[in-house]
């Protein structure tokens, strides 16, 4: 039951995100009338996803944090080692490069929807 409370958060924490990034964003880009086009909005909103999840890499890599998982079944299904790197968490791999398009195309959409209902209407 806890894992699925764990998984439960890590999707409402992802959900809060997307949603508040990109009405903020389509705010922000109304308010200082920025001419952006879809594609330039998709790659803002990809690069503020990618840095929202890595800004704190390098103060854990500088501080040379390290973490211990004592619950051996947890460590052993994922592989934990005793005293890892924390900074070892963070990486740019293809499923975090996935996740951030995922991220910037549904924050683009729902900040759309929210901030311009009814520019569609006028097009």
């Amino acid at each position: 039951m806890s894992i699925i409370a764990f998984i439960l958060s890590i999707i409402a924490a992802y959900a809060i995100d997307v949603f508040l990034v990109g009405i903020v964003f389509h705010f922000l880009k109304n308010k200082f009338l920025w001419k952006l086009t879809p594609k330039q909005d998709f790659l803002i909103l990809f690069v503020i996803f990618l840095l929202l999840e890595n800004y704190l890499w390098p103060a854990f890599y500088i501080l040379d944090i390290t973490y211990t998982v004592h619950n051996e079944a947890v460590a052993n299904f994922f592989e934990f080692r005793p005293d890892e790197p924390l900074s070892g968490l963070f990486g740019f791999g293809m499923f975090e490069f996935i996740t951030w398009l995922v991220h910037a195309f549904i924050a683009n959409f729902i900040g759309f929807k929210i901030v311009n209902p009814k520019l569609e209407e006028s097009i």
